[in-house]
């Protein structure tokens, strides 16, 4: 974020965190607002309103008996995010946006100068934040503060252009364990288990690559299909689904332009472009969900495969 941005928050928190108080000999400033109030009133700070307000995270930072140190994302630093990331997160507020925004509080208030070269914090969500500094800069996980913090009722808040993702930690789900968990998959989840296809990708000893469409991609099809398809679920449905299941874990970093065969026998193809993704014509818009059997990356539309032959 350019230094203007910053300055233009500072300036918007400073105006409504603090009021000046006489005090017989001299002047002080005392914070009137708490640290959810401070996030509400700042315009640049909209984006993080609205995920606090989704994952129900508004009473906790609006408490009177806690005190927190919040790093606080900008709307910038949420657009820098991959394209349908934020949706995402927002379709799962009990899960991974409450992890992700959990992950930049703090118990307690750490001054500018208690955060020292090296330090490690724990965050709400359990996971660890590492700070650093360099000359006047300070940093958590590579991330540099604000200037200055801004003072609330409850605690301090930092700046930050850049939203902290949690460290990625072991798996212990399987493919259809986290399809059954995801807020944004349940007619992949329903249209699964009509075609029988949830013990396979439930099996502890496959290795698979489940190219998930959401909800909203069932949606894109033509009104009905997804009725008309349930209706025959060991048939064209279960084709339609094997078409986005590969028979192998392939991670993002593995994934090659070109054809791909998949379980129902047709080929899928893969482009990259500009560092996106696309499966046929479904963009990848999260990768790299791994399972203990598997893993998982989500796409934008169905995949319809050009021959639907008759299931096996």
């Amino acid at each position: 974020m350019k230094k203007i941005g910053i300055f233009s928050i500072l300036f918007v928190l400073f105006s409504l965190a603090w009021v000046g108080c006489d005090d017989d000999d001299d002047k002080h400033d005392v914070p009137t607002a708490n640290i959810l109030q401070l996030v509400q009133s700042t315009p640049a700070l909209s984006t993080l309103n609205a995920a606090i307000d989704a994952a129900d995270l508004e009473s906790a930072l609006s408490s009177t008996t806690a005190s927190y140190t919040v790093f606080a994302p900008t709307n910038a630093a949420f657009a820098k995010l991959p394209e349908g990331t934020l949706e995402s997160l927002l379709g799962d507020p009990d899960g991974a946006l409450k992890n992700i925004l959990l992950y930049h509080v703090v118990n307690g208030i750490y001054r500018p100068e208690k955060l020292t070269n090296g330090m490690m914090l724990t965050a709400l969500n359990g996971d660890q934040l590492t700070i650093t500094t360099s000359g006047s800069t300070i940093y958590v996980n590579d991330i540099a503060l604000s200037i200055a913090p801004v003072w609330a009722t409850n605690g301090i808040v930092y700046v930050i252009d850049t939203v902290l993702i949690p460290p990625v930690k072991p798996f212990n789900k399987t493919l259809m364990q986290i399809v059954e968990g995801s807020s944004v998959h349940k007619t992949l989840e329903a249209a699964l288990i009509a075609a029988k296809l949830n013990t396979a990708l439930s099996d502890p000893k496959a290795t698979l690559t489940l190219f998930a469409p959401t909800d909203a991609a069932f949606a894109l099809l033509p009104e009905g299909t997804v009725e008309e398809l349930l209706k025959n679920p060991e048939g064209e449905l279960k084709n339609i689904l094997l078409y986005h299941v590969l028979g192998s874990k392939v991670l993002s970093s593995q994934i090659k332009a070109g054809a791909v065969p998949t379980l129902f026998g047709e080929t899928v193809t893969i482009s990259i472009e500009d560092g996106d993704v696309f499966v046929n014509n479904a963009k990848v818009t999260i990768k790299d969900v791994e399972a203990t059997n598997g893993v998982i990356h989500v796409i934008d539309a169905v995949l319809i495969p050009e021959e639907k032959a008759p299931a096996k």
